[in-house]
């Protein structure tokens, strides 16, 4: 387990080199698909954290449950998308001069079960003791988050020994 630790925190050294390069938030290279400010990366680097973070990660269990959130993420994302598709149609046909305000009711309806599932997902994260998950919509604490999580599916292959 100390080796699985020292090459942990080794990773994500270097995630944190990578993320911190203004160079790097240019390209898609990037380990992160949007740019991080300063004050969102001195909170990544905090060194508690990092421990926190190491320790967490060890066994594998994080990993599983937050690959397992993707992949139910997806599948949930299909199904609110096939169900647009289908109410589509409905709006179309109905001749109603309000279809617009519908189907843009519709699509709120979407957005506010998406925020639904991230704050499902933040609940679970926090409860497997990830650390700087808290259940939140503010844009440098879902930067933060998002960013962990490109972290721990990068981890995969360590998991499968």
């Amino acid at each position: 387990m100390d080796l699985r630790r020292q090459f942990i925190l080794q990773r994500w050294d270097l995630f944190l080199t990578t993320i911190a390069s203004d160079d790097s938030n240019q390209t898609k290279t990037s380990p992160v698909p949007f740019p991080i400010d300063s004050a969102t990366l001195d909170r990544l680097k905090d060194e508690k954290m990092r421990e926190q973070l190491a320790q967490s990660l060890l066994d594998g269990t994080v990993h599983s449950i937050v690959d397992s959130l993707k992949d139910l993420q997806t599948i949930q994302e299909q199904h609110l998308w096939a169900q647009r598709e289908e109410k589509l149609p409905q709006l179309n046909c109905d001749g109603i001069s309000d279809e617009e305000e519908r189907q843009t009711n519709e699509d709120k309806a979407i957005l506010e079960r998406i925020d639904q599932i991230a704050h499902e997902q933040q609940s679970t994260l926090i409860c497997a003791g990830l650390p700087l998950f808290k259940c939140s919509d503010d844009a440098s604490d879902l930067r933060i988050q998002m960013a962990l999580i490109q972290f721990i599916l990068s981890l995969g292959p360590i998991y499968r020994d």
